[in-house]
């Protein structure tokens, strides 16, 4: 037996062969670690979009525990198919988690907690507790709901396109609540169109059926003519000489269907005045804003957080245990708090200064401010009873905040710099809603970072530590891998405390050498 040469045809044949085999596999294996990965990451944003509110994920808990209590319950019963519903609503209480990720968008608390309680109505209660049958108002408030949510994210489709800095046009008020309107209409006639298919075609009964004493058609007309024929007083039915024992005519659907689109009109309807004077009015609206989606803002793309965190550890190779995550306050940081600034705009002398200070933001009721929990109205007579003397001034301080905060030169440019070294920037911030609500444009250098929190959307306030505990939670981190930069010392403890490393900021540039001390390039 002779050895083949590597030369010889054959052999070259072979290795080339073995050659692509070889690079197919290796291409198949990274398209399938490709996947799991993207699953992976897919999850991590699921599980990070469901805990975003707090509302919404007790009652998503309360349900989902709900509705696996009752598949648990069907299971011992042999009752497959309503197992079947209990897994489908399993997830389709998912769906406005994974709608936000995927398109990107944010939907409003309130109207989360719809979806969820109408999936759960539609398909536990309805379905499996036959609420459609017990209560026949209950499919008829379903379509109402269902009519009034659609047009919520029909209005929200074009409120998005009407905010959208690309375009040069603005729709008016009425053309977005007509859009908000037939979108509602359409998805209302769409879902008739499938009872009416699963009824046809697999013999259910989706279209309810009506009984009625009174019937027309031109059918009955013996003559051929197109008259209708009224048979009026009917109860009694009968079938192949079997009465039905309905007491009267069954009507196959079509009342049902009427009536559904006619309390889908009513939804919608309402829903779409509501947007009209939302859009009226330039956002508002109060109801509207609980109902209306909007785009992402980049501190809540959590599907875009988990992919930046996952290319980051391939660009910055560093050993376990060094920081990767820069986590900054806001005011007197990235932007300067002048409360100074603003309050001589309505203070003569330095004792009514001094006064407002210690009556606002040196007092118990401005960390309210920061929680986000007190009303304004409550908020303002806070500030008044520590100073009675300077009402007036207050609240006109108070209702225009002018120039109390403004966006450091250096922000934008820092932030950049930082993520492009491959770093996490994130905000931890005690922050106002009236104060952000005033200067969002301003804050526009949010858009740059990674994510973060505002106190007011979470009803906590530094130095507690349940704040620094949500943002290791949220964003997955290590404590020891980060650094935390407060310009007052306060602040500093909790961060510490957990495990991060800590920066008393003074100015950026002393701010830099401790930052390279500690190994951030």
């Amino acid at each position: 037996m002779t050895d083949c040469k590597i030369s010889h045809p054959v052999c070259l044949q072979r290795g080339k062969e073995r050659g692509i085999q070889m690079t197919e596999v290796k291409n198949n294996k990274e398209k399938k670690q490709h996947k799991t990965n993207n699953f992976q990451r897919m999850v991590m944003a699921l599980n990070m979009e469901i805990r975003e509110h707090k509302s919404s994920f007790f009652v998503y808990m309360i349900l989902r525990i709900l509705v696996i209590l009752m598949m648990v319950l069907q299971i011992f019963n042999r009752n497959f198919e309503n197992v079947f519903l209990c897994v489908l609503t399993l997830v389709l209480l998912v769906i406005p988690s994974f709608l936000q990720i995927q398109l990107r968008i944010e939907i409003p608390t309130t109207l989360e907690i719809f979806m969820l309680l109408f999936i759960f109505a539609a398909e536990i209660l309805g379905e499996i507790r036959e609420y459609y049958i017990i209560f026949p108002i209950w499919d008829t408030m379903l379509h109402t709901t269902n009519g009034f949510l659609a047009a919520a994210i029909g209005f929200s489709l074009v409120d998005i396109l009407n905010r959208n800095e690309r375009f040069a046009f603005q729709l008016s008020s009425r053309f977005m609540a007509l859009v908000a309107f037939c979108f509602s209409m359409t998805i209302g006639v769409l879902w008739e169109f499938f009872e009416f298919g699963m009824d046809m075609f697999f013999h259910f009964d989706m279209q309810k059926d009506t009984i009625i004493s009174c019937i027309s058609s031109v059918m009955l007309n013996l003559g051929g003519k197109n008259h209708p024929v009224v048979i009026d007083g009917v109860k009694e039915v009968f079938i192949n000489g079997s009465d039905l024992g309905l007491g009267g005519y069954l009507d196959i659907g079509l009342i049902d269907t009427m009536k559904d689109l006619l309390v889908n009109f009513v939804g919608a309807f309402v829903f779409s005045m509501i947007g009209y004077y939302y859009v009226k009015h330039r956002g508002r609206g109060g109801i509207a804003n609980r109902f209306i989606p909007r785009l992402k803002k980049r501190e809540a793309d959590f599907l875009t957080m988990v992919e930046e965190k996952e290319n980051r550890k391939s660009i910055v190779k560093k050993t376990e245990g060094s920081i990767n995550t820069i986590v900054f306050d806001i005011g007197n940081v990235l932007m300067d708090f002048n409360y100074q600034k603003c309050f001589k705009n309505y203070t003569k002398t330095k004792e009514e200064f001094d006064a407002m200070v210690a009556a606002t933001v040196k007092s118990e009721a401005w960390r309210e401010f920061d929680r986000g929990v007190w009303g304004e109205e409550q908020l303002l007579n806070a500030f008044i009873q520590n100073a009675p003397a300077l009402e007036t001034q207050i609240r006109e301080m108070f209702h225009a905040l002018e120039d109390i905060v403004k966006t450091r030169d250096y922000t934008v440019s820092w932030i950049k710099e930082l993520r492009k070294k491959g770093y996490q920037v994130l905000f931890l911030s005690n922050f106002p809603e009236k104060v952000y609500r005033i200067y969002r444009d301003e804050m526009a250098f949010l858009e740059e970072m990674d994510g973060g929190i505002l106190s007011y959307r979470e009803k906590l306030a530094k130095p507690e530590r349940p704040i620094y505990e949500l943002l290791v939670k949220r964003y997955g981190l290590v404590p020891k891998e980060c650094v935390y930069m407060d310009d007052l010392a306060e602040n500093l403890v909790e961060a510490q405390n957990l495990g991060m490393q800590v920066i008393l900021f003074e100015n950026k540039e002393k701010a830099i050498v401790e930052l390279k001390k500690i190994g951030v390039l």
